[in-house]
């Protein structure tokens, strides 16, 4: 059986946030923004350029697209031509305030996703956000614990493969014990494809009249603008603004890791590549998880290695032809019995050595859609759970942030407790863990 998302691993992380963080409001069900049975939903898209154009077309199928928002007005004019009558924000707290809204998806830069996220949660609007879901441990534990209190409000992380067969496979293979006892795993991915390892720009350049510089850069540092630096899509290599190549992909590739071994908490984090200058992240980085074992693994202690900046897992340790390429982004696991390996391109699971599973019967699995299966929940028209609540996607997530704070200290194995969310034998890691919002862009319980 495929752990459901109320499972364990999601459980055992939302268990001790009702100890931590600011309190939060609970809502009331009438306060939630229900639709009229059998009604379409009025979605709207913050964040619609990019990735955001694709998340609010796929998420809107069979629904109606209301409000569209973003700091930078060119980024309107293609959902206006397709959505005439949305209305049209630049400040996403403007466009949370529409009445006519119930459901909003959620495609910034990472800075924006847990202001925006908390404060439609916390207007009853159901939310779809893109990952990583929170720029902060801290802001993914106050989300959780939100999304908890209120499960009337419906949410869903942006990390699509956690609905796709090839990651659900991969999940169902190891669980039913095609490989055995687990021992290892590794993560890989060719990110980052954006610059990163530079250092604060000297020059500045004039605001284009198109974009409001104060909304885009929200809660973050303020800091002069400079074309081509930041906006668009740049951002994701400064510490501000993104996450780099971890928060962008092992969101996707260390989930079905956590997911098939229904791992809990890491208990230590090392990061083994160069450490990161004041400003951004570096060109790559290798960091090994532990975590405490589980009935799927082979021993009480289990490792996961991350690699990001083309680096990627010893070749040995893969039971494949020489000729046979790995692919650019890839899971890996080792059992007692076999392997299992996976990209992450829509391609199904392999079972290794292939000689040995020749013939072997995969799982047949329907397909989701990740977009709709929220949209539809919201709705009322669909189950009500979806794949990636934010309970879940808050426990990803912080594994994934983990890794981000590791690499401020290389080669020193922090040790993790969750319970308090500190490091046990390093107190200045502990200040990477909650970010200060800039003034005028606070957000209640963040």
């Amino acid at each position: 059986m495929i752990r459901s998302p109320g499972s364990s691993t999601r459980r055992s992380f939302v268990g001790y946030t009702t100890a931590l963080g600011a309190t939060l409001p609970t809502l009331l069900p009438s306060l939630v923004r229900a639709v009229a049975p059998h009604s379409k939903l009025q979605i709207a898209g913050i964040g619609i350029g990019g990735k955001g154009w694709g998340d609010i077309r796929a998420s809107s199928v069979g629904h109606h697209v209301v409000a569209i928002c973003d700091p930078d007005r060119r980024a309107l004019d293609r959902p206006h031509k397709r959505w005439p009558k949305a209305k049209a924000y630049s400040d996403f707290r403007e466009c949370l305030d529409d009445k006519n809204v119930h459901a909003a998806t959620i495609s910034t830069p990472d800075h924006l996703h847990a202001p925006i996220t908390m404060t439609a949660m916390q207007r009853g609007i159901h939310t779809f956000t893109q990952k990583p879901l929170t720029h902060s441990i801290y802001e993914a534990r106050q989300i959780a614990k939100f999304a908890k209190a209120n499960p009337n409000v419906i949410t869903q992380m942006g990390n699509q493969g956690r609905s796709g067969v090839g990651y659900r496979m991969f999940v169902q293979l190891v669980q039913a014990g095609a490989i055995g006892k687990v021992q290892e795993a590794h993560a890989w991915t060719d990110r980052p494809l954006w610059p990163q390892g530079m250092s604060m720009p000297k020059r500045v350049d004039r605001i284009p009249s198109h974009l409001d510089w104060n909304q885009w850069v929200g809660p973050a540092p303020m800091r002069p603008y400079t074309a081509g630096k930041y906006h668009v899509f740049t951002w994701r290599g400064w510490q501000d603004f993104g996450t780099g190549a971890q928060g962008d992909m092992a969101a996707h590739l260390v989930d079905p890791v956590l997911w098939a071994l229904e791992l809990s908490a890491p208990l230590t984090v090392t990061s083994l590549g160069p450490a990161p200058n004041k400003v951004s992240y570096p060109k790559w980085s290798t960091i090994n998880y532990t975590f405490n074992g589980t009935k799927r693994t082979a021993e009480k202690v289990f490792p996961l290695t991350w690699y990001d900046g083309g680096k990627k897992p010893p070749r040995d340790i893969i039971p494949l032809d020489k000729k046979f390429r790995i692919g650019k982004n890839g899971v890996f696991l080792k059992g007692q019995m076999g392997s299992l390996l996976i990209g992450h391109t829509g391609s199904g699971p392999q079972l290794l050595p292939i000689e040995q599973y020749r013939g072997y019967k995969y799982p047949k699995l329907e397909r989701l859609n990740h977009y709709t299966c929220w949209s539809n929940a919201a709705a009322g028209t669909g189950p009500k759970t979806t794949a990636s609540t934010f309970e879940e996607a808050a426990f990803l997530t912080e594994t994934v942030l983990l890794g981000n704070i590791a690499i401020r200290y290389p080669n020193q194995t922090l040790q993790w407790e969750p319970k308090t969310m500190t490091f046990k034998n390093n107190t200045d890691a502990a200040r990477w863990i909650r970010r200060k919002y800039r003034k005028g862009h606070e957000v209640h319980g963040l």
